[in-house]
C-alpha cells in the first residue's frame, strides 16, 4: 500500500538504501571528511603579521574591513581582514580632482596597505572586523602623540566595543563574551584618545553625502577590496579544500531534505491507512483496556501522575535487592562520590 509513496520518492529511497543507511534510524547530516584537514589548516594561521608606517605629519586615517569565502557555512568559511591607511590631508578640490581622475575604478593611489591577511583561530564575521581593528590599534602606536589617529569601520560591533572601552564598564569583558579574547588584546592597546567614526559599506560614488563622505567611501572600499584581494591570493589547493567542504555541506543538506519530505509523505499516508483498521491486513489487535489495569489514568497530571510513577510496577514484578539491604558504607568506595553512588543505586532499585 506504500508503494506509490516510496516510487513518487524514489531519490530518496535511493539515498538511505545505498548512500546513508544510518539515516533510516537517525537522519543526521554528516561532516564533510575534509573537515579535519580545513581545522589543521586553520590552526596554522598566525595573527603576527607586519604592519607597515606611513610617515605623516599631523594625522593619519586607518580603514578597517573584512571578507569571507563561503560566509554562511560555519565549516567553509574562510576570513580575511584589512587595514587601509590614508596620511593625505586632501581638500574638496582635491578630491574631486582624485574622483575625476580615477572614474568608475575607485583606485586610488593616495590608499596604502598597512597590512592584511587571514584570520587566526573561529572563522566569523565578528572576529573578521575585532581583529582588523586591533590591528588598526597597533599601527596607531607607531605614530607619535601629537597625530591624530582616526579609525574607520563599517561594523557597528566595533563601534560597540569602542563604546564599551570608553564607559569603564566593570568586568568588561567577562567569559560570558564572545570573542573576549581578541577583546582582550584591545584593551591592551586601546587609548581614548583614537576615534572610531562609522560609515556604511558596499555604497556606490553615486550614495556619497559629500566629498568628505566620498572620500571615506574610498577608503572603506580599498580596505574591503585588499581584504578580498587577500583571499583571492591563497593557495588553490587550500581554496579547492574550502570549496569542496562547502559543497559537501549543500549536498548533504540536499539529500537530507528528500529523505525528509518522503518520511513525512510516507507516515502521513502511513497514518491514513492505519485508521482504516478493518481494511488492512495485518494490522495489529488492540487489547481491551479494563478499568483495571496498570496504566496510567488518562487524567493523571502534575503530582497525580509522579506519584502514580513513583508507584508503578508491573503486576509480576520482584525487585532484585531492597535499597534498605544495602550497606550504605559501600558507597564511599566509588569514585565518583557517595551520594551520586547512592542516586544511581536508588534509581537501579526502582528500575
Amino acid at each position: 500500500m506504500l508503494s506509490d509513496i516510496r516510487g513518487n520518492h524514489s531519490e530518496a529511497v535511493h539515498i538511505l538504501h545505498n548512500e546513508r543507511p544510518d539515516w533510516v534510524y537517525i537522519p543526521i547530516a554528516q561532516a564533510s571528511p575534509d573537515l579535519l584537514l580545513q581545522r589543521l589548516f586553520v590552526k596554522t594561521i598566525t595573527w603576527e603579521y607586519p604592519l607597515v608606517r606611513f610617515d605623516a605629519d599631523t594625522q593619519v586615517t586607518f580603514y578597517t574591513d573584512g571578507g569571507a569565502i563561503h560566509p554562511t557555512d560555519p565549516d567553509a568559511r574562510l576570513a580575511s581582514w584589512a587595514v587601509v591607511s590614508d596620511v593625505s590631508c586632501v581638500s574638496i578640490q582635491e578630491i574631486q580632482n582624485v574622483s575625476e581622475y580615477m572614474g568608475q575604478s575607485m583606485l586610488c593611489p593616495l590608499l596604502r596597505v598597512v597590512g592584511c591577511g587571514l584570520v587566526y583561530g573561529h572563522q566569523s564575521a565578528a572576529r573578521v572586523e575585532l581583529i582588523a581593528f586591533l590591528k588598526a590599534l597597533v599601527a596607531a602606536q607607531k605614530y607619535e602623540d601629537n597625530v591624530e589617529v582616526p579609525v574607520v569601520t563599517d561594523a557597528s560591533y566595533v563601534c560597540f566595543i569602542d563604546f564599551a572601552l570608553r564607559q569603564q564598564l566593570q568586568n568588561f569583558p567577562d567569559h560570558r563574551i564572545k570573542n573576549a579574547d581578541i577583546i582582550r588584546e584591545i584593551q591592551n592597546v586601546w587609548h581614548p584618545t583614537i576615534r572610531v567614526l562609522k560609515t556604511k559599506s558596499h555604497r556606490s560614488i553615486d550614495e556619497a553625502q559629500d566629498w568628505h563622505d566620498l572620500w571615506t567611501s574610498y577608503g572603506n572600499y580599498a580596505a574591503d577590496f585588499s581584504a578580498t584581494a587577500t583571499l583571492n591570493n591563497i593557495p588553490k589547493s587550500v581554496r579547492s579544500l574550502f570549496d569542496g567542504i562547502a559543497a559537501f555541506r549543500k549536498s548533504e543538506s540536499a539529500r537530507l531534505e528528500k529523505v525528509f519530505r518522503y518520511l513525512v509523505d510516507l507516515n502521513k499516508t502511513r497514518i491514513g491507512l492505519l485508521q482504516q483498521a478493518d481494511s488492512i491486513v495485518g494490522q495489529p489487535i488492540r487489547p481491551d483496556v479494563s478499568p483495571e489495569s496498570s496504566l496510567m489514568p488518562s487524567p493523571a497530571m502534575g503530582q497525580d501522575a509522579l506519584d502514580f510513577l513513583k508507584e508503578f510496577a508491573p503486576s509480576s514484578y520482584t525487585p532484585c535487592f531492597q535499597l534498605d539491604e544495602v550497606d550504605q558504607e559501600t558507597f564511599k568506595g566509588i569514585l565518583q562520590g557517595t551520594n551520586y553512588t547512592a542516586a544511581v543505586v536508588s534509581w537501579l532499585a526502582a528500575c
